[in-house]
């Protein structure tokens, strides 16, 4: 993928014991991947691999929108005590493929979007 984070190959092995897909997910299979999950994410973020814009959308409050005015992390905090509690979670996984992948866009709206911009690591987009 395009704008996929880079893995070692310690990491490409967590993400590939992950299912991603919460359709897909019983209770014992989330269950049994949790640990990788939040190992993926300690490495990813010990390293500094995830984009910062991705993280933006994670941590500030200006990119989530309506209310109450608290970031993603934030209404994940609520309930829970520490950032593994929020990782093994499994509406984290959204997030998770987010910060991996980005976002989920047809090919055909990034190919317009490339078209128009070049090179798209170029382009910040502010939440202001």
């Amino acid at each position: 993928m395009n704008y996929s984070v880079d893995f070692t190959d310690e990491e490409a092995t967590f993400l590939n014991s992950i299912e991603l897909d919460q359709g897909l997910l019983n209770y014992d299979r989330l269950s049994g991947q949790t640990q990788f999950v939040v190992q993926l994410m300690e490495s990813l973020l010990d390293r500094g691999a995830i984009p910062e814009i991705r993280l933006l959308y994670w941590n500030d409050p200006e990119y989530k929108v309506g209310r109450p005015k608290i970031s993603h992390k934030g209404l994940f905090e609520r309930s829970h005590d520490s950032d593994a509690a929020i990782y093994e979670h499994a509406n984290f996984l959204d997030y998770l493929r987010y910060f991996i992948f980005g976002a989920q866009l047809p090919e055909k709206a990034i190919a317009e979007f490339e078209e128009v911009v070049g090179k798209p690591e170029w382009v910040l987009i502010s939440p202001t």
